[in-house]
């Protein structure tokens, strides 16, 4: 018998009604680039002096790094919220033709992560030296602090701390 044709499933998969219907494309485009990017914003202002002077109404970016220069709508888009140590904002930037947000992160502050530099090398250096994990977890996060969750605590906060539920639990009564 002769070898059997494959043929490319055509951009316009079927027409419905008189209407054409284009085949499901993938969420991200192939060109759509990353959507979320952290950019450094050099700063020599401590975490302090960034919250005072607010900081992140002083943080610009002249040109979108994806792009020629002016060859896009590059432009502010606002602030988001940083909430560690202390709530304090940045600077985020957008480019609609790579349909990416920038986020003008200062130096101080730690990428993809809550919290400072300071804080993470902090916790590095302690748990180098520390004969445990559970000792140095501790130390860096006490039980006694106002926003810590704790073996007691975790239970009281999820129902009966099995991860399931309350439909799950009771059916699991009326069945026992």
């Amino acid at each position: 018998m002769g070898e059997r044709k494959t043929f490319p499933v055509p951009a316009v998969a079927r027409t419905i009604s008189g209407r054409r219907k284009e085949a499901a494309r993938d969420w991200m485009a192939p060109d759509a680039g990353p959507r979320e990017v952290q950019l450094r914003f050099v700063t020599e202002l401590s975490f302090d002096e960034y919250r005072k002077q607010r900081g992140w109404e002083a943080a610009t970016s002249s040109r979108c790094p994806l792009c020629e220069a002016g060859s896009c709508h590059f432009h502010r888009l606002g602030t988001y919220m940083r909430k560690v140590p202390a709530v304090a904002w940045v600077a985020r930037y957008y480019c609609p033709e790579s349909h990416t947000t920038f986020g003008l992160l200062p130096d101080f502050y730690a990428s993809r992560m809550p919290g400072t530099l300071d804080m993470i090398e902090e916790a590095a250096t302690k748990a180098e030296s520390a004969p445990s994990v559970e000792m140095v977890a501790d130390a860096l996060r006490p039980a006694d602090a106002p926003d810590a969750v704790t073996l007691g605590a975790a239970p009281r906060s999820s129902g009966s701390g099995c991860g399931c539920s309350s439909r799950a639990r009771s059916s699991r009564r009326s069945r026992g």
